[in-house]
């Protein structure tokens, strides 16, 4: 498994990766016009090589197909989280983009450039959402800048202050409330 890729993706590229090292040798001695390959050893050879790359496609199927059934159902769930979470205790508000999204946008990436994962068999929901992926990026960017900014805000205001900037903070949490409630991933940009 590749260090830095997903987990599907990068367990897809280790199995052909395993499959081009296998086959290298093997095609230099299936080209050799030798009686070698005609002797049970020769023929052999040929049937685990066979039995090899299937068990070695078997499990990369297996792998990609459970990734396949699960990936919409959670990028669909996660989709519709709001945008924003707060903590009612201190009023901290966060950005609620879930790390299942950033793993599956992660996978598609790297599972679009593998043999087995090609983009025509990821699943729609997930190529979609991978269409989006520079518009997620910058919804997170700029939504993880406003929280920041507010909670720095709530975080250092000193009770003498607080009488000065309360109407503005209650202005800024009516907006920040249709991001808590209403709006979701999947609706962010036809707002």
């Amino acid at each position: 498994l590749h260090r830095n890729k997903p987990p599907i993706a990068g367990s897809i590229e280790w199995v052909d990766e395993m499959k081009d090292r296998i086959n290298e040798p093997l095609d230099a001695f299936t080209k050799l016009d030798y009686a070698a390959k005609e002797t049970d050893d020769g023929k052999r050879v040929l049937a685990k090589h066979e039995e090899l790359i299937q068990l070695l496609d078997k499990f990369a199927k297996s792998i990609f197909d459970d990734w396949s059934k699960n990936v919409g159902q959670a990028a669909n769930f996660n989709l519709k989280q709001n945008l924003l979470t707060r903590n009612t205790d201190s009023q901290i508000i966060t950005t609620n983009f879930d790390p299942q999204l950033i793993g599956v946008l992660r996978e598609v990436k790297y599972m679009q450039q593998t043999k087995t994962g090609s983009s025509d068999q990821v699943p729609e929901e997930a190529t979609k959402m991978y269409q989006e992926n520079e518009k997620f990026v910058n919804y997170v960017t700029n939504l993880d800048y406003t929280t920041k900014s507010y909670n720095k805000i709530r975080l250092t205001i000193l009770d003498v202050e607080k009488p000065l900037v309360e109407k503005q903070l209650e202005e800024i949490d009516k907006k920040l409330l249709r991001a808590e409630k209403e709006l979701s991933w999947s609706t962010a940009g036809r707002v």
